[in-house]
């Protein structure tokens, strides 16, 4: 052990890494049971001793306590965070560098993965933190619970932390460069105090980020480590069709006060961030003891709940809660809908029996999820009975709402599912589900309906040889999604890469993602020296002129291959989505043998079912659903969204260690993930 590691740092406890890894039903040794956040157990970090060497000399450096504590369970994603390293130091930016690529040392692995050891023993005077509560296993700690070390440092010096922000797929909490000041600047220690403040969420630039507590690829869902794809680059599509934001990212309520009755300003903020098109139907809304619940979690939903959550009618609900004992009668419905940029406003004044607040309203691009406030309500009067600041509730509010499924309608693709309020023929006419009310996001917020396409058969291509031509069908067979544009195809010899994953997208693949536009990718193939024969085929089989296919409808071509093109490859978007496409892979079909003799359409067509694939082109950040502001969406889908030009959408990454937010998704703000607080060792 050097000296720098006996001088400048200790940890209070044991010290052993590891790993955030796959989530399973196993919980991994961490303690919890709730198995979206169990997560596996490794990487044993190199051994550290922590103890102080007998000889230190007493009047030396302060001791300071950093402590850590897990606050999310009162926010808008509960979830874990992990170990990390701390340090003292008075050397700038010792962890990573704004707008600069991460350094290679291992902060990657704790903002992707939470694993904190190589980091440790790469940064000279860096400790791991990895005791929850100081003390048990080493693992991750979960809302509740905290993580505290000592750090030994002198006048000048700074603390530097990190770790990671569990419910994403590369995002790290941290001071910035400058760390948190530890002395003032006569040398004297800075008393104990809370610097939450000076902490931020900073996103590492090495994987695409997927809506923040429901993307697969993050720890607690994660198969393994760095599974995830990487920022700007090919990759197959594995985010998921359902995901939707935050509330914070469409709904801002804004409160004010006055003689003891408040007025909540309810607007859809939607436009604002893009990242979910919807309006909001009726705003029911209560006043309640703490003995009656808005809406029961894990039961079957109330008939008016149901209503609302499926079809946005308040009325029913606001009859249902306003019969309830320990209810106000300011139970009610405020009109909707409310479309995007526009208010909607009620007032409410709270007594000693009622001095809760809550409400909710469908979205409506959905079936049956709804925004609330927590089923327990909102304090609107303090503990002595009186009305707590407008400020405070306000910012409640936007900490706590949440996205809810009602758990009475089988869940589609928010913004294209044709059982969703706007495009559906007549209230209530989905599938039932026969499910309970619980968060969205535990539920298909997760699911990819793009991937195993040879399964769902949601998108096919299919060949058939008709007297030495190939016929080449390429369907959507959903419906209400996935739509098609025109199909740009060629036919090459083995050395052509139509693509390369792991490798960011040519223009003219980027265009067809994008926008659906063929004419760059056609010319960029018909340069290529390996490509025989290119072309588009742009007129839908039910259509009599060009354009996008709808569901249910697709292209048909012919070809005719040769040795110099006796592979097939082709391209077409799917739509509405930021930048995904369909396709073979890299090296495309064979319809010749090496011979040069056709093949076997049977043998064909099973290459093809085992090689078609959604890919995402990584040039553009996915949005919810397929109800994004910058999605290609063609008027056959009705309803918000659609971008105004092509090229629009805000770009992927760009691989640099950066602030969040990311332009896209919603995080909850530091105090709502933890609590920093340093004080001077007793």
């Amino acid at each position: 052990m050097t000296n720098v590691w006996r001088k400048r740092l200790l940890i209070a406890g044991a010290l052993s890494g590891l790993v955030l890894g796959g989530c399973g039903d196993d919980d991994g040794g961490t303690g919890t049971t709730d198995p979206d956040m169990a997560m596996d157990m490794g990487d044993a970090m190199p051994d550290m001793e922590p103890d102080l060497p007998e000889d230190m000399d007493p009047g030396g450096p302060t001791r300071f306590v950093l402590r850590i504590e897990n606050v999310s369970g009162a926010g808008p994603i509960p979830g874990p965070v992990s170990p990390g390293v701390v340090l003292a130091t008075d050397e700038a930016a010792p962890l990573f560098t704004v707008d600069a690529v991460d350094r290679g040392e291992g902060l990657v692995a704790i903002a992707e993965d939470g694993s904190a050891g190589a980091l440790g023993a790469a940064i000279e005077g860096a400790v791991v933190f990895s005791m929850p509560d100081n003390g048990g296993e080493a693992g991750p700690a979960f809302p509740g619970s905290f993580y505290e070390a000592t750090v030994e440092a002198e006048a000048g010096d700074a603390l530097h932390f990190a770790t990671m922000f569990v419910q994403s797929n590369d995002v790290f909490l941290s001071p910035d460069e400058a760390g948190i000041p530890l002395f003032d600047g006569d040398g004297n220690a800075l008393p104990a105090r809370d610097v939450t403040d000076l902490v931020s969420l900073w996103d590492v630039g090495s994987e695409a980020n997927e809506a923040p507590g429901s993307g697969p690829n993050q720890a607690p869902r994660q198969s393994g480590m760095d599974v995830g794809g990487a920022e700007g680059v090919v990759r197959p599509h594995a985010a998921p069709t359902h995901a939707l934001p935050t509330p914070a990212a469409f709904v801002g309520v804004e409160v004010t006060e006055a003689g003891g009755t408040y007025t909540f300003e309810v607007t859809n903020t939607a436009p604002t961030s893009g990242t979910l098109l919807t309006p909001f139907a009726d705003i029911v809304y209560a006043l309640h003891g703490d003995a009656v619940q808005f809406f029961a979690l894990d039961a079957a939903a109330s008939p008016g709940l149901e209503i609302l959550a499926e079809d946005g009618g308040g009325a029913a609900w606001a009859a249902e809660l306003d019969a309830v004992e320990g209810v106000s009668a300011n139970a009610a419905s405020a009109g909707g809908p409310v479309m995007g940029g526009d208010s909607l406003s009620f007032d409410v004044t709270p007594t000693a029996a009622a001095p809760l607040i809550s409400f909710a309203a469908m979205v409506v691009q959905t079936n049956d999820a709804f925004w609330s406030t927590p089923p327990a309500g909102i304090a609107l009067l303090d503990d002595a009975g009186m009305p707590r600041a407008a400020a405070d509730v306000q910012a409640d509010v936007m900490s706590l709402l949440r996205i809810y499924d009602a758990g009475t309608e089988v869940d589609e693709i928010p913004g294209v599912g044709p059982n969703q309020a706007p495009r559906q023929g007549t209230p209530n006419t989905g599938a039932d589900e026969g499910g309970v009310v619980r968060l969205y996001d535990r539920t298909t917020g997760t699911t990819n309906a793009l991937a195993d396409l040879a399964t769902s058969g949601l998108l096919s291509v299919t060949v058939e040889d008709i007297e030495g031509a190939y016929v080449i069908r390429v369907q959507s067979n959903g419906e209400g999604f996935p739509g098609l544009t025109p199909v740009a195809w060629a036919l090459h010899s083995d050395a052509i890469d139509f693509f390369t994953p792991g490798m960011p997208a040519s223009a003219g693949l980027q265009a067809l993602a994008e926008d659906g536009s063929v004419d760059t990718i056609v010319a960029e193939l018909e340069g290529a020296a390996a490509v025989d024969q290119a072309g588009v085929e742009a007129v839908p089989n039910t259509a009599e002129g060009p354009g996008p296919a709808e569901p249910g409808d697709g292209y048909t071509f012919s070809v005719i291959p040769t040795m110099e093109g006796r592979f097939l490859s082709l391209a077409t978007m799917v739509i509405p989505s930021n930048d995904l496409f369909l396709a073979f892979g890299r090296d495309g079909i064979a319809l010749l043998d090496d011979e040069g003799s056709l093949r076997s359409v049977e043998d064909i067509n099973a290459d093809i079912a085992g090689a078609l694939a959604v890919w995402d082109a990584g040039t553009e950040q996915n949005q919810a659903g397929a109800a994004g502001s910058m999605q290609a969406r063609p008027p056959f889908f009705g309803g918000p969204g659609g971008q105004g030009g092509p090229n629009m959408g805000e770009a992927e990454g760009n691989g640099l260690v950066r602030q969040v937010p990311d332009g896209v998704w919603a995080y909850p703000a530091t105090g709502n993930i933890i609590r920093v607080t340093v004080a001077p060792a007793e």
